[in-house]
């Protein structure tokens, strides 16, 4: 027997008066109540007769002592992903100095900030996977997070030269893509009260997302550019602005997701630019050994103008659209210039003009320009970390 509004509300408001606060512990008590009470009520009990019967029966303060465990665990677990979140950023750092200064141990260091980075996701993720089990998501949440761990996995037997490693990320691209995929569908299709986990989990680690990859892209460029000064063939940064690139790419759709997540109205057709991002960003590590450079290049090209044209349809400030407008076209415009070069249609020496020392410090005053547009920095990390790898222009 289901109960009806009146009633819900009135189990609602004893929770809430109760003590309850944390959201995802009220929503679980509110559903335990609630079937307790219907299967009373199946049995011949009136609502209040049951309702009366529920709550006698749970000790006083009950759900106080169970919100403070509940969030003394959360705080823990939190805390825990963020040390290994900050051990995986000190180790991929020495992991760049040790093979900067040609020192033993640089691979292995590596691998094991790549194991750090494996267990702060497990750890958040499947913290908040128990913590949100009622919400919608939870399979292609997990999904998304072993598409992380193997690409980790297939870094890792490359880093060796194991066999294997391309398979693995043909695995993990494929994983991350069905999952995109699917995310994007379900959003697309759900009501702005019906969250989907993985942005509700997003939400409350973007700050996180964003210093992560901040650090990752000074250490990366002064690693960089120290390369360049010594003249090494090999710029140990080139690991890390991967990471990067892969990290604000990721972050890039999530913020997508959550912005027609919150605003149902604005969704119109446009999902079918994320899919195009998500493919065509998600495809390039397999497009690269299989097909000619062409292919790579144009389809690194849609993934900017898709990415770049969402952007611009979500800015909500007129000023700010202008602005994004014009840098979102610049960008594009660079990228397909130097895939021209890289096709030989233009003169490699086109590329001296590409890449510059004043066109580094152009992107590099753009990205401090739009810190505090999200979608926008996002993308600027990403462009400019895709910028440093092909810098300097061969």
């Amino acid at each position: 027997m289901k109960l009806s509004k009146r009633e819900e509300e009135k189990v609602l408001m004893y929770l809430e008066g109760a003590g309850l606060s944390f959201q995802p512990l009220l929503n679980e008590m509110f559903d335990h109540i609630i079937t307790d009470i219907e299967g009373r009520m199946e049995e011949g009990a009136s609502f209040d007769r049951a309702f009366t019967s529920v709550i006698t029966e749970i000790p006083q303060n009950h759900f106080m002592h169970v919100q403070q465990e509940t969030m003394e665990t959360i705080k823990k677990r939190f805390t825990l992903s963020r040390v290994f979140t900050f051990l995986f950023l000190g180790l991929i750092i020495l992991a760049s100095l040790f093979k900067f200064l040609h020192l033993p141990g640089a691979g292995q260091l590596m691998i094991g900030s790549f194991l750090m980075v494996a267990v702060s996701l497990l750890i958040s993720s499947i913290s908040g996977v128990f913590l949100n089990i009622t919400r919608k998501g939870t399979l292609w949440v997990l999904t998304l997070i072993i598409g992380v761990l193997v690409l980790l996995g297939g870094f890792s037997f490359k880093i060796f030269h194991l066999p294997g490693a391309g398979m693995l990320v043909v695995i993990a691209v494929l994983l991350l893509l069905i999952s995109s995929i699917v995310i994007s569908i379900n959003i697309f299709r759900s009501t702005a009260k019906d969250r989907n986990l993985l942005t509700y989990l997003h939400e409350k680690y973007t700050p996180g997302i964003e210093r992560s990859l901040l650090i990752l892209l000074a250490g990366a460029l002064f690693f960089k550019v120290s390369g360049l000064i010594k003249g090494a063939g090999f710029f140990v940064g080139d690991i890390s602005l991967i990471i990067v690139i892969y990290g604000a790419g990721m972050q890039l759709l999530a913020l997508y997701w959550r912005t027609f997540e919150h605003n149902p109205e604005r969704r119109g057709n446009w999902m079918l630019f994320i899919l195009i991002a998500a493919i065509c960003f998600f495809l390039i590590p397999i497009i690269r050994p299989l097909f000619s450079e062409n292919v790579l290049l144009i389809s690194a090209l849609l993934f900017y103008i898709s990415a770049g044209a969402l952007i611009y349809l979500l800015q909500s400030s007129d000023s700010n659209q202008l602005l994004s407008g014009i840098v979102l076209t610049i960008y594009p415009v660079h990228f397909a210039l130097w895939s021209l070069t890289e096709i030989a249609v233009l003169p490699q020496s086109f590329n001296e003009i590409l890449y510059s020392i004043p066109v580094t410090m152009f992107w590099l005053i753009l990205l401090l320009l739009f810190r505090k547009d999200r979608m926008m920095f996002t993308y600027m990390i990403l462009a400019f970390a895709a910028y440093m790898l092909q810098y300097p222009p061969q």
